[in-house]
């Protein structure tokens, strides 16, 4: 760093106050100040990013997790109205996944094959429920979501289609026997 001096201009000084000998709590101030004025911009950034950006190809609604936000959801534009409450109640799973897991382990649990196929599992396993309280067997429904999570979604060689049925199970059983219905006179 230069200095000015005056009439003999600029100066260099021998290495007083210059980056090598200044102290570690100088260092670790300018580090916070980066970190927090990196967080302070890209807060605000991540959701104008993520609502700007187009939806998935197939996809009715997305949720991602993010850390201090936490979950952020989309919609598609043309949802069918009689799937918007499913795809609603799908993507709230993911939300309370989100919240309940906080945003690293979420990431790191759907970032693994099993992990990523369990919180689908449960997402998918509430609608299952929403189904039967409505009278429906859900028996179709659980076995479309077992086939649905081994074809479609991607995982490793070594999960097989029976471990995609064990994990589907610990979250809804094979059939969901259908709530009945009451009439009134």
């Amino acid at each position: 760093m230069q200095r000015f001096d005056g009439m003999e201009g600029w100066a260099v000084p021998d290495d007083v106050g210059g980056t090598a000998s200044r102290p570690l709590s100088w260092w670790l101030l300018r580090a916070a100040r980066v970190v927090f004025l990196s967080v302070l911009v890209s807060v605000p950034l991540i959701p104008a990013v993520f609502f700007l950006m187009p939806m998935p190809r197939g996809a009715d609604g997305i949720t991602l997790c993010f850390p201090i936000l936490g979950p952020l959801q989309q919609y598609s534009a043309d949802l069918d109205p009689g799937l918007e409450e499913i795809v609603h109640l799908h993507e709230r799973v993911h939300a309370d996944q989100c919240r309940r897991l906080g945003a690293l382990d979420y990431a790191r649990t759907y970032l693994r094959d099993e992990g990523m196929l369990e919180l689908e599992a449960e997402a998918f396993c509430a609608e299952a429920e929403m189904l039967a309280a409505r009278g429906v067997n859900t028996g179709p429904w659980v076995k479309r979501v077992v086939e649905t999570l081994y074809v479609e979604y991607p995982h490793g060689p070594d999960v097989t289609y029976a471990d995609v049925r064990r994990i589907v199970s610990n979250w809804c059983p094979a059939s969901v026997p259908p709530t009945p219905r009451t009439s009134h006179p």
